[in-house]
């Protein structure tokens, strides 16, 4: 008959005690890739003078909108959370541009999107009502906006 002493005993809980530990660790950086949502990508197809979007609505959370400019000028996507209807945001003084602050909150922006450029942003999106416009001189004037709900997810 074998008998193990105190000693063994102490070493083999100690064993025992990491292997525990570095298998909750992999099973912890398991969860978190598995559980780290990837972004939902939404297109948007931008040209003169407007914007469209794949759908019109988007399930709450990371969202990447990619800009692709088949259009013939420059143009720009900003992203505002707001109530104000499309048609109702706020101009600056030369009523040429938006005056993005006073219109909603900024979520965020493509800039400088040239003819046949795609580019992107990723935000993370609560539920709500939001509208991308065009900024450029006189571009919402002439109808570079359009509106999208962010549902819950």
């Amino acid at each position: 008959m074998h008998t193990t002493s105190g000693k063994q005993v102490s070493m083999l809980r100690s064993i025992a005690v990491r292997w525990l530990f570095k298998g909750a660790l992999a099973l912890v950086g398991v969860m978190a890739v598995a559980c780290s949502a990837t972004p939902q990508v939404e297109r948007v197809t931008v040209s003169e003078w407007s914007f469209r979007l794949d759908h019109s609505s988007v399930p709450a959370g990371q969202v990447t909108l990619e800009a692709v400019n088949q259009g013939q000028a420059t143009h720009e996507m900003v992203l505002l959370k707001t109530d104000l209807p499309t048609n109702a945001l706020k101009v600056k003084a030369n009523g040429a541009e938006v005056d993005e602050s006073a219109s909603g909150e900024i979520m965020g922006e493509v800039e400088d999107l040239r003819p046949g450029q795609t580019k992107s942003v990723t935000v993370n999106l609560a539920p709500g009502r939001y509208v991308l416009t065009c900024n450029l001189l006189g571009h919402y004037n002439a109808g570079m906006v359009t509106e999208f709900t962010v549902t819950s997810s």
